[in-house]
């Protein structure tokens, strides 16, 4: 917080009259956490003063409780998304077997497993273009 008169610049030391300086963040806070600043000019006749704020949000400034709440949140979330991916890649997983399976059935003869007669067909036809 500081509070400076309007004449001077807010970097100007002689024209503060109160200087706080907020508590040092670390990196990780300052980054995860949004910077808050206010600027309030006091329009006074004798003394126009400024009033400058600044207030980077950290883990002190949040409850425990909300804190937890807000990971078991997120934790469910992500089992959720987990549990969609895995019904999703078991889906794949039936239709790429049944695709196998009709593949098999168009091709092959389900008694006694030789071709049949349209893969006798295409296949006749692959060795005459060969040739």
């Amino acid at each position: 917080m500081l509070l400076y008169h309007a004449d001077f610049d807010r970097a100007d030391p002689a024209g503060h009259l109160q200087h706080q300086k907020p508590a040092r963040q670390d990196s990780l806070q300052a980054w995860l956490f949004p910077r808050f600043e206010y600027e309030m000019k006091l329009n006074s006749e004798t003394q126009p003063m400024v009033l400058h704020s600044e207030w980077q949000l950290g883990f002190a400034d949040f409850d425990q409780n909300l804190l937890l709440i807000f990971g078991l949140a997120a934790l469910f979330t992500l089992f959720v998304c987990l549990a969609f991916a895995r019904i999703y890649a078991i889906n794949e997983q039936q239709r790429f077997l049944a695709e196998k399976r009709l593949y098999q059935l168009a091709r092959f003869d389900a008694l006694t497993g030789l071709s049949n007669r349209q893969s006798s067909v295409h296949g006749f036809e692959r060795l005459q273009s060969d040739q």
